[in-house]
């Protein structure tokens, strides 16, 4: 987006483009002071839509809010078929806003802390059951987004025994992840090697684990 008059620094990019609509979150005057603003403009002509205050779960992704029926040939279900929203997942909720308005349209609290959206409707998060829990300590949750129960658990997908205590750099084509770390023998105080790991997203088991010197 252009800098518009009395804007003196470039102003930023939006983190969300969706039909012709920018969102973005910028800092300018509003209601009298200067504050964080969540702004919706026409990206050809700059135009602003609709700005609003107070938002600090702004959104970072579109979500269609529809999913495959559970029997082939049945109706879908979801909060509308078809239509879309802009959607925040972080600090243990789900935020879903009209992506025409702005207005939030569910709000959910969620057992996990994060989510990587890695296909429309889908997510991924590691759960931490805490050290009691042993070798079954770090879950791999895939759950959906779509629809609007509050019951979390209706969206779980798979909850599966993870080997890292996050998701790690995913290859979501062929659904690896792969996770590094430091060897530090005790009174080393300095690495003496790497190890690199890779984990299936969709079975939770450990393909490899290697290490270099």
């Amino acid at each position: 987006r252009s800098v518009g008059p009395g804007e003196s620094a470039y102003a930023g990019t939006p983190n969300i483009i969706f039909q012709g609509r920018a969102y973005q979150t910028v800092t300018k005057p509003f209601n009298g002071i200067a504050q964080s603003v969540w702004q919706c403009y026409d990206i050809r002509t700059g135009q602003v839509y609709w700005e609003q205050a107070g938002i600090a779960q702004t959104p970072t992704v579109v979500t269609m809010n529809s999913r495959e029926a559970s029997v082939p040939g049945a109706g879908a279900t979801g909060s509308g078929q078809g239509t879309f929203s802009l959607i925040y997942i972080g600090s243990s909720r789900m935020v879903k806003y009209d992506a025409w308005s702005g207005a939030v349209q569910f709000n959910q609290t969620i057992p996990v802390s994060s989510g990587t959206y890695y296909w429309d409707t889908y997510v991924l998060s590691v759960q931490d059951l805490g050290a009691a829990a042993g070798a079954n300590r770090y879950r791999l949750i895939n759950w959906t987004t779509s629809g609007a129960d509050n019951n979390f658990t209706t969206r779980i997908l798979s909850n599966i025994t993870y080997p890292f205590s996050s998701l790690g750099t995913c290859d979501f084509e062929s659904m690896i992840a792969a996770s590094t770390g430091s060897i530090i023998p005790a009174g080393a105080g300095t690495a003496q090697g790497q190890f690199v790991m890779a984990a299936s997203l969709t079975t939770g088991k450990l393909l490899w684990n290697v290490t270099t010197d």
